[in-house]
């Protein structure tokens, strides 16, 4: 089996750079609608078009990289989220209207003809089928104070890819549906989230000290009906929002910030399906030069893993507990010391690691509201250990 490295310079792809010149000023077009704003850089990529020479070098730049994955048992799969201005460019002032073709719309275009075997998902149509037919009570996809695809948008995105997932597996069934609550976020933006439990566990979150970046997170599915498969996804900011709905749908799923990847992580993960994620308006820019693979990943440096101390743990369902590994007990009593007063109390989690509260378990024990065992009223206790 060929051994995927992202340390080495192919000979093959270091001709394939872009002579096109991106302008990207820090500053967004204010639309017609109230409150709603797009980047003008997004807006700058969209004026240039689209070369069949760009088409082909990143035609053969993903065909390779497609190949050293197969040659590892990888299926490998191009996600591509739209920008805001694909879904909502009716609201931006007439001025800054397109008057040609797309040219990410001619880009995909051509993979699809020109590489039929190479999957590329590109949302688009979906997400403004969402839109048009007032999906999920008519809530939007997208921030209208920012360039992010919201939890709604990122559902959708997430649904498209999950369903090529599973054509090529051969599973039926497709993702569970989700409704969604508006929840207030300061005087910013709105954040749509699930009204549901969660159905996923997060047992692994590396972060950097430098700015808070979650640069990769590591999921298992607690949803019985999860489809076996290891997806590892990485992608840039718009990967956030599709997390929850795909760490539910796989028994396991890695997210990964792409500017740190290295094609040998993923090796070593040996996951079923890698997806390669970038944002239209960078789209033609990361798939002409992979980070991780025909380019030097960046270090990782300045990055800690959390979950390093034992803890309660909290989410929308209950209370667990947290060992130091990043794993939970589950259908066991346990003596802890969560408050780190030297004494403990026991506590009994159910076959999901939550903690019974206010309650008798299976077993004929009562705990009080906190979780912990009680005779009478009275929370038996011991010394810590």
């Amino acid at each position: 089996m060929k051994k995927i490295t992202g340390k080495r310079l192919m000979v093959l792809l270091t001709a394939v750079i872009l002579t096109v010149s991106y302008v990207t000023p820090a500053f967004a077009i204010s639309g017609t609608a109230d409150g709603w704003n797009f980047l003008i850089d997004a807006y700058a990529v969209r004026q240039t078009p689209v070369t069949e020479e760009e088409c082909q070098k990143i035609m053969t730049n993903l065909l390779t990289l497609q190949e050293e994955l197969a040659e590892a048992g990888i299926y490998f799969i191009v996600f591509i989220p739209p920008d805001k201005e694909e879904i909502y460019g009716d609201l931006l002032p007439a001025g800054y209207q397109l008057t040609w073709p797309d040219p990410l719309d001619q880009l995909v275009g051509y993979l699809h003809e020109n590489a039929p075997d190479l999957p590329v998902i590109y949302p688009k149509e979906a997400l403004l089928n969402a839109r048009n037919t007032g999906a999920f009570d008519g809530a939007e996809l997208y921030f209208a104070n920012d360039s992010h695809w919201n939890y709604v948008g990122g559902h959708v995105g997430a649904s498209e890819l999950i369903k090529a997932v599973g054509e090529h597996f051969g599973h039926a069934n497709g993702i569970t549906g989700h409704t969604f609550s508006l929840q207030p976020n300061g005087a910013v933006w709105p954040v749509y989230s699930y009204n549901e439990p969660v159905q996923w566990e997060r047992c692994k979150d590396v972060v950097s000290l430098a700015n808070g970046d979650p640069v990769y997170r590591s999921y298992y599915s607690t949803n019985p009906d999860c489809w076996p498969e290891k997806v590892y996804f990485a992608g840039d900011s718009f990967r956030h929002f599709m997390s929850e709905p795909m760490a539910e749908q796989f028994s396991s799923f890695i997210c990964m910030n792409r500017y740190y990847l290295d094609l040998d992580d993923v090796a070593a993960e040996a996951p079923d399906v890698f997806v390669l994620a970038s944002v239209g308006r960078m789209a033609r820019m990361t798939f002409a030069a992979i980070d991780g693979f025909n380019t030097a990943a960046l270090p990782m440096t300045n990055m800690q893993t959390r979950y390093g101390e034992a803890r309660w743990v909290q989410d929308r369902t209950g209370y667990r507990w947290r060992n130091q590994d990043g794993t939970f007990p589950t259908n066991v009593w346990m003596w802890l010391d969560g408050n780190k007063d030297g004494v403990e109390e026991c506590y009994c989690f159910d076959g999901n690691g939550y903690c019974f509260l206010n309650t008798v378990t299976p077993d004929n024990y009562r705990v009080n509201e906190n979780g912990a065992w009680i005779v009478d009223g009275a929370v038996q206790v011991r010394t810590a250990e």
